[in-house]
């Protein structure tokens, strides 16, 4: 049984990473709301778009899909 991991070593474990999120936690939040407001910002940007291009009489509507 002394291959076997202790107690121990597994609180170990949690609290190094409790510690880590603790430490990061901020950081994680802040990229998930940058990550969102991306998409979102990304979404408004392509719909803009689509609208613009569906204004256009000229354009080829195969061109529009690749496009936006």
């Amino acid at each position: 049984m002394e291959n076997a991991p202790s107690l121990d070593a597994a609180s170990g474990v949690w609290s190094t990473i409790v510690e880590w999120l603790a430490v990061q936690g901020i950081n994680i939040v802040i990229a998930l709301v940058v990550l969102f407001v991306g998409w979102r910002l990304a979404r408004l940007a392509q719909s803009l778009f689509e609208r613009w291009i569906e204004r256009s009489d000229h354009m080829d509507p195969i061109v529009e899909q690749f496009l936006s």
